[in-house]
């Protein structure tokens, strides 16, 4: 056999060599992109309607917040430990869990919002400050539409302003569905996305990061019940090590075939 088949042959086995090692490698980086998910708080709402949320621990809890009212100028507008509102008819309130996101991590804040009125106030889920200010993060409401109780649509907030017009938001829905908000951390601009009943509504960058300092939930003058609250974090594993690794061992092994 010539020297040059031989160099052809060799520098196939090479070829091939190392299209096996990045095909491994690709196939790792695939299985990798899977996130180590942790629950952070969990609300269960397990207690009775004749006592309020404010002052307990949720079901699951890993820092050892306790829920607090979001206005205390208005403890009674609150929810109560099934999950049900207080009512009163001309406030607006909810409660509040101590938070801080870090950069590096996807977080999402989900739960049921079921309002049964459907006169003129909403239900929300909020990354929000946690003080009487406001909302400064992604939030979403539930709120009746034309005063009907069969006719309830959803609003978006980025930093207490209305998501922009041009977002397509369904309405009517269906109250009780779970809402759910990611907040994507991991770029120098965080990213918000919003979903409702599995679908997604709307995804937004910001070009100015929100302070936020608290998960929420809040109501206006709304009967109705939150349930399934959750606040979990993500932190993706990275996909390249492996990539470079087996890279690193294909070149390697075909040196010594070319020595």
């Amino acid at each position: 056999m010539s020297t040059q088949s031989t160099s052809l042959r060799t520098a196939g086995k090479t070829k091939l060599l190392l299209a096996t090692v990045v095909a491994a490698g690709a196939a790792l980086a695939l299985s990798s992109t899977s996130a180590k998910a942790s629950v952070i708080y969990q609300e269960a709402f397990g207690g009775t309607s004749t006592a309020s949320i404010v002052g307990t621990s949720p079901t699951t809890d890993t820092t050892g917040a306790t829920w607090q009212a979001i206005d205390s100028k208005a403890t009674n507008a609150t929810y109560l430990a099934d999950g049900s509102t207080n009512y009163p008819t001309t406030q607006n309130g909810g409660d509040y869990l101590s938070f801080t996101p870090t950069a590096g991590n996807i977080y999402t804040l989900s739960a049921t919002l079921t309002p049964t009125d459907a006169t003129s106030g909403w239900l929300s889920l909020d990354f929000s400050t946690g003080i009487p200010t406001g909302t400064t993060g992604p939030a979403m409401i539930v709120t009746s539409t034309s005063g009907s109780t069969s006719k309830y649509g959803i609003q978006l907030f980025t930093a207490g302003t209305s998501h922009p017009s041009n977002v397509t938001i369904p309405s009517p829905v269906t109250p009780g569905e779970t809402a759910e908000i990611t907040l994507n951390t991991m770029g120098t601009d965080w990213v918000a996305t919003w979903y409702y009943g599995g679908s997604e509504l709307a995804t937004y960058t910001y070009t100015t990061n929100p302070t936020v300092a608290g998960v929420s939930i809040g109501y206006d003058t709304e009967k109705g019940s939150v349930g399934n609250f959750e606040l979990s974090t993500a932190t993706p594993e990275p996909a390249s090590i492996g990539l470079l690794g087996l890279g690193a061992v294909g070149l390697l092994l075909a040196r010594r075939r070319r020595a």
